[in-house]
C-alpha cells in the first residue's frame, strides 16, 4: 500500500494515521453510510447509462463499458472484448 500511495503522490503516513485511528475510521464509515442511497446494497455501485451493473468480473465490466461507449472505441476495448472473465475480488 505504501508503494501505491507513493506512486500516486499521496502521503502514506497520513493514510496510515487515518486508517489506524479507530474513532476517525468509525466517523468516516458513518458518514459514508449516511451518504449512501438505500438501494445501494454493495460496493462498488456501478451505473452504466442508467442501468445498474452487477458483476464481479473485470472483463464483463470492461465489455459493458466498451459496448455502452458511443464514440470511437479506444484500443483497450478491442483487446478486452475477447478472453475469459477475470474475477475482481478475492473469493
Amino acid at each position: 500500500m505504501e508503494t501505491c500511495a507513493g506512486t500516486a503522490s499521496l502521503d502514506f503516513g497520513k493514510i496510515k494515521a487515518c486508517h489506524d485511528d479507530a474513532d476517525l475510521s468509525w466517523t468516516l464509515q458513518q458518514a459514508a453510510a449516511a451518504a449512501t442511497p438505500d438501494d445501494h446494497t454493495y460496493t462498488p455501485w456501478v451505473v452504466i447509462n442508467g442501468e445498474t451493473f452487477e458483476s464481479s468480473f473485470r472483463n464483463t465490466f470492461i465489455k459493458a463499458v466498451c459496448n455502452a461507449y458511443t464514440g470511437d472505441k479506444p484500443a483497450a476495448c478491442s483487446s478486452r472484448l475477447e478472453g475469459e472473465d477475470v474475477k475482481c475480488m478475492k473469493d
